[in-house]
């Protein structure tokens, strides 16, 4: 029996890796940013104008540009260099968290979905949405991995990763208020959609789980521990002290005390 197409599409994806995915982007991102920066080249900067005028190349050097129009000086290539050295940790990481399969997967589907937004809505999604997600994935499978912010502050990755998502949001709410157009919220959901596709189901049923472990947790009744031992004296219980012992006087009338005030009290009847 011939099995379905998209089976055996699902079977080969599964297997279909790139090793050392990351290395291979690192270089290509640095080769193809630093002629941009050099040569001032529009190689890369991808628009349905440019597709249409038959530059098709644009499309492949899309994910590799770091570098916006405009950019240059100093500045631009200390940038560069940052983020091609973050990217080489992140993505290192998340490509050893994950494997090389699922790694290259996330990175191709973020390609593809990237380049989607940047045509439906150019100046809203750039190719450091592929970026962006890598970091996002990496703060998901390490939340509490520790990096140093400006070198000096160490922070947790979550908390990185909260910032950057309430930048991105507040930027197209800013592009919603100026435009009226609702749907500009499409954009950065198609720039980070590989993160969606293959952490967003987790990340939901994660705080689903630990929101219905937190309400357990308050509805609780406490365990209520009985005492069957207690010092007439001092009070004190096996709850109290576990290695403590307790006995009854044979000069009082069924008074029960602890090791500490059996020899020391003043007998009862």
């Amino acid at each position: 029996m011939v099995e379905p197409w998209y089976t055996t599409l699902k079977r080969f994806l599964n297997y279909f890796a790139i090793p050392n995915l990351t290395l291979f982007i690192v270089v290509i991102s640095g080769l193809v940013s630093a002629y941009c920066l050099q040569s001032k080249s529009s190689l890369g900067l991808l628009s349905g104008q440019t597709l249409t005028s038959g530059e098709w190349w644009n499309l492949l050097f899309f994910p590799f540009r770091l570098i916006e129009a405009g950019e240059q000086g100093s500045g631009a290539w200390l940038w560069l260099g940052l983020r091609l050295y973050l990217f080489w940790i992140f993505g290192s990481s998340l490509e050893n968290e994950i494997g090389d399969s699922r790694y290259t997967r996330y990175i191709l589907s973020g390609i593809v979905l990237v380049a989607i937004g940047g045509l439906l809505f150019p100046g809203e999604v750039r190719a450091e949405f592929v970026y962006i997600s890598v970091f996002l994935a990496i703060a998901y499978v390490a939340p509490n991995q520790e990096v140093l912010l400006f070198f000096i502050l160490p922070v947790k990755m979550k908390w990185i990763a909260a910032i950057i998502v309430g930048l991105i949001l507040l930027q197209s709410l800013a592009t919603i208020v100026a435009t009226g157009d609702v749907l500009q919220i499409l954009g950065p959901t198609l720039g980070l959609g590989n993160y969606l596709l293959f952490f967003g189901r987790e990340f939901i049923l994660d705080r689903m789980q630990n929101r219905k472990v937190q309400q357990r947790r308050a509805t609780m009744i406490p365990e209520t521990r009985v005492s069957i031992h207690r010092c007439t004296i001092c009070g004190i219980t096996e709850n109290d002290d576990a290695a403590m012992e307790f006995r009854f006087c044979n000069q009082c009338a069924d008074h029960e005390y602890c090791m500490v005030h059996l020899r020391d009290h003043v007998h009862q009847n």
